[in-house]
């Protein structure tokens, strides 16, 4: 795969935090070299750094005798098949060799700022892993042999948020709490049993993120915020649907990430339009294999103050640090339980903690309810 130089955008990234400037990213044939409003372009046949533009990592090679592994690209060595471009000795890579390189490269300096320590553990290491319990929500209504029998019930439901840079899983655990009678008891449990299981994402690899630029131009910068997910496996209840999204849906909202990467990455919002959603596997008779659902999915920003009940029902203040609303539409909305996804899902993020703060997710279909969750 030949890329041109027009499609291959990787912008530079700045931040300022209280002990300096600190230079995140680099622009394809354009580096620079230190950091701040004195970098200067850097020539491409100079050494790549990520740190004092001295060709020296301190954090990756503190003793300077370079890395103990020429071969991996963690420790900025060459890709196994591909020449140095910097070594005068060596044959010039291909463009395509040239744009892995330099995508590598933009990866270990941008991962840190992603809240991931190290460019080989990306694919493992944690941006959450952390369970909030509900509050409980309540439902009525009549049955029984004649359908005038009234009933209700309660549930409240325990939901994980686990996530890597490669795969997310978003689980639920419901139970019923109250009720009224063997029939509110009944309804409950099998509406518990509907709503427990999990919703399985495969992230789109982190290290191919640029070649969306074409089809996708929305996703142009984002690596570390928000996720693009690939593949989506329901298991919410007794279904199994596989779904494969063209190109990649939006999902998710990392709390591990530094705050001026929402800023840059975000901003007050995105939208992204026109995505085909393709079934691949299914158990649901509504859902046939080989069904094309389409629609769109948009990020807010939204205030980072709310009032949300908590699990014991009551009503709390919550005041995070930066809050983004997922609102996902797949054909207006009509089939996004279907396929796992919620009508939208908040996000309350405590950036010291890297943590969630809240989550409120608002479910999709007829019996559609908001269920709130507050960490302690």
């Amino acid at each position: 795969m030949i890329l041109e130089k027009s499609a291959f955008r990787l912008k530079l990234f700045a931040s300022e935090s209280m002990t300096g400037i600190a230079c995140l990213g680099i622009a394809l044939f354009l580096v620079t070299e230190g950091c701040g409003p004195d970098a200067k372009p850097r020539a491409p046949g100079s050494k790549p750094n990520s740190i004092d533009g001295t060709g020296a990592d301190p954090a990756r090679d503190p003793d300077g005798a370079g890395p103990s592994n020429p071969g991996d690209p963690s420790q900025g060595g060459v890709v196994p098949g591909t020449t140095d471009p910097t070594d005068p000795s060596g044959q010039s890579p291909t463009s395509e060799q040239e744009a892995y390189l330099a995508q590598q490269e933009f990866l270990r300096q941008t991962l840190p700022a992603c809240g991931i320590a190290s460019f080989d553990q990306y694919k493992t290491e944690k941006l959450s892993e952390q369970v909030i319990e509900s509050a409980p929500w309540q439902r009525s209504g009549k049955g029984g042999l004649l359908g005038l029998q009234e009933y209700s019930y309660s549930l409240r439901g325990s939901f994980g948020f686990d996530g890597t840079l490669e795969r997310i899983v978003q689980s639920a655990n419901i139970g019923v709490v109250t009720s009224s009678s063997t029939l509110g008891k009944d309804r409950g449990d099998s509406e518990a049993q509907s709503r427990s299981g999990a919703v399985t994402a495969s992230v789109f690899p982190l290290d191919q993120r640029h070649t969306l630029h074409s089809t996708a131009p929305a996703w142009d910068d984002i690596y570390c915020t928000v996720q693009a997910v690939s593949r989506l496996t329901n298991t919410l209840g007794s279904k199994r649907v596989v779904t494969e999204f063209s190109p990649p849906l939006a999902y998710w909202v990392s709390p591990k990430a530094d705050p001026f990467r929402y800023t840059a990455e975000l901003g007050s919002g995105k939208v992204w339009n026109e995505i085909t959603a393709t079934v691949v596997e299914s158990n649901d008779a509504g859902l046939k294999q080989g069904l094309a659902l389409r629609g769109t999915v948009r990020v807010d920003q939204v205030p980072a103050t709310a009032s949300i009940l908590n699990r014991a029902g009551a009503v709390v203040s919550i005041e995070a640090d930066v809050a983004y609303k997922l609102t996902y539409a797949m054909e207006a909305g009509a089939r996004n339980a279907e396929i796992g996804l919620p009508g939208s899902i908040t996000f309350y993020i405590d950036q010291k903690s890297r943590r969630y703060k809240a989550v409120v997710m608002t479910t999709a279909g007829e019996d559609a309810l908001t269920i709130s969750q507050v960490a302690d």
